[in-house]
This record gives structure tokens, sequence and C-alpha cells, in this order.
């Protein structure tokens, strides 16, 4: 009997059992361990009937289901939200200059540092991950922004490949990494802020890392796109951003993972 709306009820008004069973019963979200219980709750003797628009609450799995009328859908997972959340585990450590900070998964580059390593931001909770790096600024082009998984300056590993154009000429060259210990991901200077995003595949689990998408050498006359994985099976919580001369100042970055499931 559910979908009877809502009603006002006022003082001295008879409360009908098909009033509880509708107005009252049907709107609130019943409690269950698990859906094998669930669904013992309907149908017997003296038990109500399924009816569309029906809610409930799966203890064992924490996920609020509402029927559609033939099947128990989930609404949302309440504990693990679906699509992209903010990592707000992150902590960061950074050399030179003014120390960057990380406040509920903020990452606020200090002044003039030399390098920046962001940590606790890779998990098991999620396979893959989105970077935003918003507004820093570099004291030199020279050398570009490097990016390397982990919290130290590796030798090798690092493959790429892709190009960046000349808008004023226009031409192409071909960039590329070969089992280098970085990858450029991007170059400004000061006159400019640095932004950029892309996905990070796998830095966490016992496989390749990957970098499908990479925006890199983005400033006044040039643009371009690289692609890039890092050839060792091996796991890491964060990464390392550093600038190839000069120093990085301002800007902030943030990490967010991809939930795997609804």
């Amino acid at each position: 009997m559910a979908g009877a709306g809502i009603k006002l009820f006022t003082d001295g008004s008879i409360l009908t059992a098909a009033q509880v069973n509708t107005y009252l019963q049907d709107q609130v979200i019943m409690r269950f361990a698990n859906a094998a219980t669930r669904d013992a709750a309907f149908g017997g003797v003296g038990e109500p009937l399924l009816a569309e628009g029906m809610f409930c609450y799966l203890d064992d799995t924490n996920t609020l289901q509402s029927y559609n009328g033939s099947a128990w859908v989930n609404v949302v997972n309440t504990i693990n939200p679906p699509a992209l959340e903010l990592i707000t585990t992150t902590t960061v450590t950074s050399l030179g200059g003014t120390a960057a900070t990380a406040t509920n998964g903020v990452v606020s580059i200090g002044t003039s540092n030399t390098s920046v390593t962001i940590a606790n931001a890779f998990s098991a909770s999620y396979d893959n991950y989105r970077v935003i790096i918003t507004g820093l600024a570099m004291s030199s082009g020279g050398g570009g922004l490097r990016f390397t998984l982990g919290s130290t300056f590796p030798s090798s590993n690092w493959y790429a490949g892709g190009y960046y154009v000349n808008t004023l000429t226009p031409a192409v060259t071909a960039v590329g990494n070969n089992n280098t210990g970085f990858i450029n991901i991007g170059s400004t200077t000061s006159s400019y802020a640095y932004s950029n995003s892309f996905d990070v595949l796998l830095p966490f689990s016992l496989n390749r890392t990957y970098i499908p998408h990479l925006m890199s050498y983005a400033e006044t006359a040039f643009v371009g796109q690289i692609s890039a994985w890092h050839n060792a099976d091996t796991s890491y919580n964060g990464f390392v951003i550093y600038p190839g001369t000069g120093t990085l100042t301002g800007g902030t970055i943030r990490i967010y993972g991809y939930r795997n499931s609804v």
C-alpha cells in the first residue's frame, strides 16, 4: 500500500491501521542485518507485502536500497559514495623555503620549495586516482615540473611518449622518456601559474602504474600530450613533484579516488 503520500494529522483525529501502514511505516527507513533477513520479512503470514517506493538499510554492506516494484536496488553506498572522493589522509613534506602544508586533503605548496612529497594519498580503497594541481608558480621553466612515484628520486623505470606543439609556428616536436627517473608533467615560469589534472592508474597495487593522458608543456606558446607508465610492479602510497631547475611557490594539489563501485 505504498504511495499514499503525506497527511497532516490534527488533534483528536483517528489513526487507522491503514494510515499506520502507509503514511507512517512506508515512509521510514527499515533496517535489516542483511538481504536475507530483509527478504524473509515480507510476504509471509502476518507480514507486509513489498511495494514500490519502500526503502531499507542493510547493516552488513552499509547500503541504502529502494524497491522499484520488482527488485531492491542500491540508492547510494553510505560509506563509499560513487565517483570521485577527495583523499583527506594526505600528508606532505617539502624541502627548501617555507614548508608546504596539508589540511583536510588540500595540499598547499610553500614558498621556494625545491621538492614536495605527498604521502598517504594512495591506498587499497581505490584502484585509480585523479591528481589536480592548480595555481603553482615555478621560478624557472627550465627542466619543467617533474613527477615520480614514492618518496625518493629513482633513476629508472619511467617510460613516456608524446608531443608538444609550438602554437606560434605551429610546429610539432616529439618527446619521450626511456627508462628515466621521472616524467615531465609541464612547464611554466613565474609569470604564469601552472595548472594541470591527470589520472594515475593502479599506483597502490603491485602492478605497473599508468598515466594515460597527461597534458604537459603547457605555457604561453606550447601545449602537448603524453602518456606514461612506470615499469615496476611496486606499490606506492604517494608521489614527489620537483622542478628541473629553480623552485616551486604557491598553488594547491588535491588527490581524488575513483570509487570501484556504487
